[in-house]
């Protein structure tokens, strides 16, 4: 085995180890619970963030047209898990990025869902809330205190042709499928680029005994 081998395997193993790469993550601020935060789900009726007390917490920007919506398949699989009684799933649908979540109601998201990404009558097992924006002026309030709690893991560059939000600042999420760990006491503790998979992140914060 050659030194330069040997040297590959040794940066494979600690990627491996480390879970996810530290250019996909970034640390929040911490100390701000979010369990005040109140929004509705897919069905209108309103939620008290305050319902997940107890719970480790995964808050998704979801959108049925995006590639990156493989990654129901795999949050629907965590769930089925035991790790439900510890792991809660929040996916906000949002159509601020290239358009990709034009449904406008339960039945066209769902339906979306179940028929187009990931299709094969596919069911989110996800708590599943009403559309929102998540940037500019009409944001969520949630994902306010998200952004200013957690910075982005990269610096950003937006395509406005692709981006239909005003004003765009250098703390907004950058495309679909973006997560945010809340922990048990409601404060939020890691922010993670979109490409970051759901399994890789728990498998992170289970070697972090979060979970």
């Amino acid at each position: 085995m050659t030194a330069a081998f040997s040297y590959v395997l040794l940066l494979v193993f600690a990627v491996v180890r480390a879970g996810v790469p530290h250019n996909l993550v970034s640390k929040c601020k911490g100390g701000k619970s979010v369990h005040g935060q109140v929004f509705k789900n897919i069905d209108g009726e309103e939620v008290k963030m305050s319902k997940y007390k107890g719970s480790v917490v995964l808050v998704v920007n979801v959108a049925t047209f995006c590639g990156y919506a493989t990654q129901y398949i795999e949050m629907n699989a965590l769930l089925e898990k035991t790790l439900k009684q510890k792991l809660e799933i929040i996916g906000f649908p949002c159509n601020q990025f290239s358009h990709m979540e034009p449904g406008l109601n339960k039945s066209e998201i769902l339906n979306g869902l179940k028929h187009v990404r990931p299709g094969n009558g596919f069911v989110p097992k996800i708590d599943m809330m009403e559309k929102a924006d998540v940037n500019g002026k009409n944001e969520l309030p949630l994902f306010t205190i998200l952004k200013d709690l957690c910075p982005s893991p990269r610096n950003a560059k937006y395509d406005k042709m692709k981006c239909t939000w005003n004003p765009i600042t250098p703390r907004d999420i950058m495309w679909n499928f973006e997560k945010f760990v809340i922990d048990a006491d409601g404060v939020p503790i890691f922010r993670y680029l979109p490409i970051t998979t759901p399994s890789a992140i728990i498998d992170s914060l289970k070697e972090q005994s979060i979970l």
